[in-house]
């Protein structure tokens, strides 16, 4: 007896279930307020939140396939038939700015998916020029690392290639040294 009375004072000053002191200002700000919603829910776990359903899309009744007295607003119609009349212009009315309405969403809608396939397109574009830059970047700093750890394993046309561009290097800067030279002793003369 004496250990459930201390077990159940235990509980109620655990420090999980004791809310933590707030002045009255605080309560009422938007923090405080999701605050003590969600101690609330926390104290009855196991209880199911029922999430409110989405509003139902707004819909007039559609209009009648036959009118049978068709009513104007002309001067000769009884009191009741011109109030019949408006009734069903603003019935008409409201059926039109819904159908607008729902064209504009969908237009909305295709335009967001249009807008979205076009940037992640340039996404995907942008991310494969990174990845042929980053695998070039690899396939690079692999061939260093391979030249440095073993020279010997250079193929003998990348030999070649190198060779042929050091040769050229040469040739040009001999070419215009020569031209330096015939210029120097046409000078002289």
């Amino acid at each position: 007896m004496a250990d459930a009375k201390k077990m159940r004072d235990f509980e109620s000053n655990s420090p999980s279930t004791t809310a933590v002191p707030v002045s009255k200002r605080a309560k009422y700000t938007p923090n405080g307020l999701q605050a003590t919603a969600l101690e609330k829910l926390m104290r009855n776990p196991d209880k199911e939140i029922k999430l409110p359903e989405p509003a139902m899309e707004k819909s007039v009744r559609p209009p009648p396939d036959i009118v049978p007295n068709v009513g104007s607003s002309t001067a000769g119609a009884g009191s009741g038939e011109f109030h019949v009349y408006t009734q069903s212009r603003q019935r008409e009315y409201q059926r039109l700015n819904i159908l607008a309405e729902k064209a504009q969403r969908e237009a909305e809608h295709a335009h967001f998916v249009e807008r979205q396939t076009q940037l992640s397109a340039e996404h995907e574009k942008k991310t494969a020029r990174n990845r042929a830059r980053r695998d070039k970047k690899k396939a690079a700093a692999g061939r260093v690392k391979a030249q440095t750890l073993n020279p010997s394993s250079i193929s003998k046309q990348e030999s070649a290639t190198a060779n042929a561009k050091t040769d050229a290097c040469l040739e040009t800067s001999h070419s215009a040294g020569s031209q330096a030279d015939s210029l120097a002793t046409d000078s002289r003369r």
